[in-house]
């Protein structure tokens, strides 16, 4: 079992054991990394951020020798989120311009920016996370706004946030019909019917992880839910943690003000 995480313009990988390696050389200096996501069956690895002045996509098998991908519509000078249903159905976004998003198939390009964003992101923004539980039930969220893919057809907006000043920051999809998404106002849910419910609006949270759909995290707080709508407090050895993520409940990390901490329930 392998983890890695990237903090900065740094990447540490773990076996798991505890110890963390000393950088690893990705072939990118100076920018920072913004997102993560790897394929566990097939050892795909995706790291994207910036190099300081343009956007960059890296990937890697081995976790050792790192490839930068093809761009064929620039993301700008930084690719904000990155996530993947297979290591064959990716997608990425950029700053290079209002909604960009861009799709791969693991081939090692990205292509040009995807249209039919019914409507277009009113007040503008970048799409700052991504996740989903399949190639056909994708979550895109920033600004104040969750857009949804089904596959086929465009990438609609369920839902707008009444104040639109407000952030949503990160989504996950802890089963297909459990999402969750982190934002400024609290934790929102969704059965992935089209609705969704607003839980502790009080909570101002930037990651969500769930080992399944009694056992969800928020870092931020940092908070832990049983899935019935309350969150509750935790120490998670970190005070305000920046992400959080994990392998199953007993195997559960937060990262955030140049800490890494690893836990279970």
């Amino acid at each position: 079992r392998s983890s890695d995480l990237g903090a900065g313009n740094l990447v540490l990988h773990s076996p798991g054991d505890g110890t963390w390696s000393t950088p690893v050389d990705t072939g990118i200096t100076g920018g920072t990394w913004n997102a993560i996501w790897g394929d566990r069956s097939t050892g795909d690895l995706w790291i994207c951020g910036s190099n300081s002045s343009a956007a960059v996509i890296v990937h890697t098998k081995d976790g050792t020798h790192f490839n930068t991908e093809t761009q064929s519509t620039s993301l700008g000078s930084s690719c904000l989120a990155l996530w993947g249903s297979s290591a064959t159905d990716l997608y990425a976004s950029g700053n290079a311009s209002s909604g960009l998003l861009v799709h791969s198939t693991g081939n090692g390009v990205w292509g040009t920016g995807i249209g039919g964003l019914q409507p277009p992101p009113s007040p503008a923004h970048f799409w700052l996370g991504m996740g989903a539980s399949s190639s056909s039930n994708w979550f895109f969220v920033g600004g104040p706004d969750i857009y949804s893919y089904k596959g086929t057809g465009g990438i609609n907006r369920e839902y707008q946030y009444s104040s639109t000043t407000q952030v949503f920051h990160s989504v996950f999809a802890v089963s297909p019909t459990d999402i969750y998404v982190a934002t400024d106002v609290g934790i929102f849910y969704s059965t992935a019917n089209g609705t969704w419910t607003q839980q502790a609006s009080t909570l101002h949270e930037g990651s969500v992880w769930g080992s399944g759909p009694t056992d969800i995290y928020a870092a931020g707080g940092p908070y832990h839910s049983v899935g019935d709508g309350n969150w509750t407090a935790i120490d998670a050895g970190i005070m305000y943690p920046a992400a959080v993520f994990g392998f199953d409940k007993d195997d559960v990390y937060f990262v955030g003000n140049n800490v890494i901490s690893h836990g279970h329930r």
